[in-house]
């Protein structure tokens, strides 16, 4: 059965491949594998579209189609990326053109695909931890509302008791819930949308401190989720808004996060939304190492990582050192014997307040400050997924753990 499915595929791509050929001296299309089963992969879709824009590809006049699975995590994404590039649904060209991992050089496409093969696919890297940085930062959204959107969004904003006078920040951590009910027990899907990978979760809870700060400051904070593990503990503060389990949406989980004055988030991709709307980001429980956000500007804090054998922290060189900084998944991590320690609310309190104060202006970095983060961004290597990142790693982070950096 496979095999004959295999060739019906075969056939399918050769005809489109051939109909290509027949078009191209009209006009030159190029396929590329469009991301939308996970909303973190919005950055590959985005990535693609601002070196369009830049022409970084020095390629002109070509029409680009984007080739999407059927599992669409956000509808209003794709809703505004249609608005600039062609999308199709096809589910059989799916298992033959789709990444089906990741690695240092980028996504791995399967080699029996004709059409990934053929000068009519655009392999699309998402190594965005290396020269894509550049590319990213230079260009500009690509996105935007519409008059109807922002009216729309108003009118949620003032839902949760948000005016037009006020600011507010989203903030959000990754728990296992939402991955293991959109899997459904389908191991093989869930390792292709970057399951098992539970050492990123981190506790909701750990993030009001830093709620609070805000609402001491006059902002407001909304918690944002799909499908959480739990609601927000009874605050009886209305400036502390629990969006993910009482006014959750598709249209408003991209709304209010690129309408917020920053993101405090995880290593969960929905901090991916506001970044390509130029939001900034500041995430802590970063995991692993080797990764960081990847705009000027964001900032973040790591897990650190408990060795039970050596009984103490590894530091920032061991890691980066060794296989350590780029386990993808949890299992390396058990079978290493290394427990991923999750910040403290104090931690992540310290990362929101750099954040606020450094976006009014008010925050103030000493000399001994930019030694410590250049002893950090010096450890990073070309080998490294991160290598060049323009994102900062949080201040007082570094200064409570600077036997980190030895």
């Amino acid at each position: 059965m496979k095999g004959f499915y295999r060739i019906l595929v075969n056939i399918l791509e050769l005809l489109i491949v051939f109909f290509l050929y027949i078009i191209k001296p009209f006009k030159h299309v190029k396929l590329i594998w469009f991301f939308n089963e996970r909303i973190g992969a919005v950055y590959n879709n985005e990535l693609v579209l601002r070196r369009i824009q830049l022409n970084s590809t020095g390629e002109k006049g070509i029409l680009y189609i984007g080739l999407a699975s059927t599992n669409r995590a956000n509808q209003q994404l794709e809703k505004m990326y249609r608005r600039k590039l062609p999308i199709i649904h096809v589910p059989g060209l799916r298992a033959v053109t789709a990444p089906i991992g990741s690695e240092a050089s980028g996504p791995v496409v399967k080699k029996k695909s004709i059409i990934a093969k053929s000068p009519f696919y655009q392999q699309i890297s998402t190594d965005i931890w290396r020269d894509e940085y550049y590319d990213f930062n230079r260009g500009k959204s690509s996105l935007s509302f519409t008059e109807r959107e922002e009216e729309e969004g108003k009118e949620l904003l003032a839902q949760l008791g948000i005016s037009d006078k006020d600011w507010f920040i989203c903030f959000h951590s990754r728990d296992a819930t939402y991955l293991s009910n959109l899997t459904k027990g389908d191991k093989a899907f869930r390792l292709r949308v970057g399951g098992f990978q539970d050492y990123r979760d981190s506790n909701i809870e750990d993030y009001l401190e830093a709620a609070k700060y805000i609402v001491s400051c006059g902002g407001f904070t909304i918690r944002m989720g799909y499908d959480v593990a739990r609601k927000l503990p009874d605050l009886d503060n209305p400036r502390i808004i629990d969006y993910a389990t009482n006014h959750r949406s598709d249209f408003g989980d991209i709304y209010l996060s690129a309408r917020c004055k920053f993101f405090l988030g995880s290593s969960a991709g929905l901090y991916s939304v506001p970044t390509i709307f130029g939001v900034p980001v500041a995430c802590a429980n970063y995991a692993p190492l080797e990764c960081t956000p990847w705009r000027e500007g964001d900032l973040f804090i790591p897990k650190k990582l408990w060795s039970i054998k050596k009984k103490r922290y590894l530091t920032f060189p061991e890691i980066l050192g060794s296989e350590v900084g780029h386990y993808f998944h949890s299992e390396p991590y058990t079978q290493a014997g290394i427990k991923l320690i999750a910040n403290t609310p104090e931690e992540i309190l310290g990362l929101a307040r750099e954040m606020n104060e450094r976006l009014d202006g008010a925050f103030e970095y000493t000399e001994e400050d930019e030694e410590l983060q250049n002893r950090y961004h010096s450890l990073f290597q070309p080998h490294h997924r991160c290598y060049g990142t323009p994102a900062r790693i949080g201040t007082e982070f570094l200064r409570q753990n600077r036997e980190l950096l030895e």
